[in-house]
């Protein structure tokens, strides 16, 4: 399980971006993955890298998932419902982003997902 920022902190992932890589073969190549990693973006109590500005698009803080794969039954863990994201191309680097909707004036990306094209989230999201 990876964590995105300390959910001990009253604001995981405020004002910080974190590079997020799941399990590595024993030589460290992070091209070959192990298993199953489970991205956490939020708990049952808040989104992580929400800068909490509603008219923010949230480019200062989120996570940037380096490895998220189908075939390893990889999951991104979000608080809410699917109806409280979006996807769209990135504005900073390559991959797909997520971008939360609900309570925003302005969407703010919360992550970048790079490895297989996620394009809805019927598959690989659990939403606590």
């Amino acid at each position: 399980m990876l964590t995105g920022g300390n959910p001990d902190c009253p604001f995981p992932g405020m004002e910080e971006v974190d590079e997020l890589i799941g399990d590595q073969s024993p030589n460290f190549s992070p091209l070959i993955n192990q298993g199953a990693d489970r991205f956490v973006l939020g708990n049952s109590n808040q989104v992580f890298y929400n800068d909490r500005q509603a008219n923010s698009d949230g480019i200062a803080d989120y996570a940037l998932i380096r490895d998220f794969s189908f075939a390893q039954n990889d999951v991104i863990q979000l608080k809410g419902r699917a109806a409280d994201y979006w996807f769209d191309p990135t504005p900073i680097a390559l991959g797909r982003a997520i971008f939360l909707t609900a309570g925003q004036i302005q969407p703010g990306l919360i992550a970048i997902v790079q490895g297989d094209n996620i394009t809805g989230f019927e598959r690989g999201f659990v939403f606590v």
